[in-house]
């Protein structure tokens, strides 16, 4: 049995859960009500999750079924992402061969004057969190003009400064990594035909030789697939915040503190979205309206209250923090994960292993996309300029030594847009 301050914690999350799961419900079951396609690629995830939430209402409820709806959602996710990822790499090119076929007027700026200015807006932020996301967003864009050793160089000497970090938690860092380079591609990848042929259409590209009409080709199935995964990936984390949040109702029932009126109020909530949109009755889809204006207020008290609890949770409860964190497909496992640190002899090794996978993707892949991944690749790890004058001469390099000028006016296009468009003494 839970102590005082764990109950009040659990009560807290029970709360939030039951609001935030009788929301997401009715915003689930509205899009599904203007896209009744909106689950084709998710099988009989709805039905499943109805069962065990109407299992639940009824005072039961079935948490290893729902952990079994929770893994196959992630494992969605997974591939969304990975699609996501590879499909980046190539936007990338693309973008670098507009001004092949457009006639788009030239930056107003020099290299020198944008490396200024740039440099400016990132150190402008005393914020680290602020300044690392700029960082990452310079980096992403910056023409790329590295050999592979120096590339190398560059990647190990960013990865060394984690070191001191569990080795558990770089060997997620680099898996990320490879998924972002293409080198993980999962076999479920194939279980979406039109995505995986959209792939191969890259893939297969001869991006040097490209004529117009294939890269106004490519352009259009890049922006259709950007489409498709946008709306399979905003569909998955509602499901699996549903998920999650039936998750910690089921964990937290036995030990929470109950408001009986707002329960009763929550349940109403559901059980008239269930009926609304299964009969198509606009007068239980208004109730469903006028009962959650009376829910207002309970989401942000609870998670106020949630929040303010520092007390550790035990046994499956541990598992509340998780669920309710900000990433909604965090792992709920603790098996067998290396906490000990990872010392420089143990990431260089590591992240030889993972060179030696990039070198042969290198090989296989044209220069363009091996030049998004690198930047990709460099736009994920830690920098490690020092200063304001090795950060603005560091872009003005990069810009000044890239010998294609479209792919440099691009750049500065793209960065001037997403770094310096908001700041309008920079821009």
């Amino acid at each position: 049995m839970a102590n005082n301050l764990a109950r009040k914690k659990i009560s807290a999350a029970y709360r939030y859960s039951f609001s935030r799961l009788a929301l997401n419900y009715d915003i689930l079951y509205e899009l599904i009500s203007e896209d009744p396609e909106l689950l084709a690629d998710f099988g009989t995830v709805r039905e499943e999750f109805d069962q065990i939430l109407t299992e639940f209402l009824a005072g039961a409820g079935s948490v290893q079924e729902l952990d079994a709806l929770r893994r196959r959602i992630t494992a969605q996710m997974e591939v969304y992402t990975v699609y996501a990822d590879c499909f980046q790499l190539y936007e990338y090119v693309l973008n670098r061969m507009e001004r092949r076929f457009l006639d788009l007027p030239l930056s107003e700026m020099t290299p020198v004057e944008f490396a200024q200015a740039a440099a400016e807006k990132i150190v402008s932020s005393r914020d680290a969190a602020v300044m690392r996301d700029r960082m990452q967003t310079l980096l992403a864009q910056l023409p790329v003009r590295y050999t592979r050793q120096k590339f190398f160089g560059m990647m190990l000497e960013r990865m060394t400064v984690l070191a001191g970090s569990a080795r558990a938690d770089l060997e997620d860092y680099i898996q990320r990594l490879r998924s972002s380079a293409m080198l993980h591609l999962p076999e479920a990848m194939g279980q979406y035909p039109e995505l995986y042929e959209a792939l191969e259409q890259f893939r297969q590209a001869d991006f040097k030789h490209m004529e117009e009409p294939e890269y106004r080709r490519l352009v259009q199935i890049l922006a259709q697939v950007s489409q498709t995964l946008q709306d399979a990936t905003d569909t998955c984390l509602l499901l699996e915040e549903l998920i999650n949040d039936l998750y910690v109702l089921l964990l937290c029932r036995p030990e929470a503190l109950r408001d009986g009126s707002e329960e009763s109020l929550l349940i109403q909530v559901i059980r008239k979205v269930m009926e609304g949109y299964d009969s198509s009755s606009e007068t239980a889809m208004d109730e469903v309206t006028r009962l959650l204006a009376q829910t207002e207020g309970i989401q942000e008290d609870a998670m106020e209250r949630f929040a303010a609890a520092d007390t550790p949770l035990e046994g499956e409860l541990a598992k509340i923090d998780r669920l309710l964190s900000s990433s909604a497909f965090a792992s709920l496992e603790d098996a067998d994960r290396d906490t000990q640190a990872a010392d420089n002899l143990w990431i260089e090794q590591r992240c030889r292993a993972f060179f030696d996978e990039l070198e042969e993707l290198f090989r296989t892949v044209p220069r363009q996309v091996t030049r998004a991944v690198m930047a990709s690749l460099l736009s994920q790890t830690p920098p490690v300029m020092t200063s304001f004058t090795e950060l603005r001469t560091a872009i003005q390099n990069s810009l000044e030594s890239c010998d294609d000028a479209a792919e440099r006016e691009t750049a500065m296009e793209l960065l001037k847009q997403d770094l310096l468009d908001d700041d309008p003494d920079l821009a």
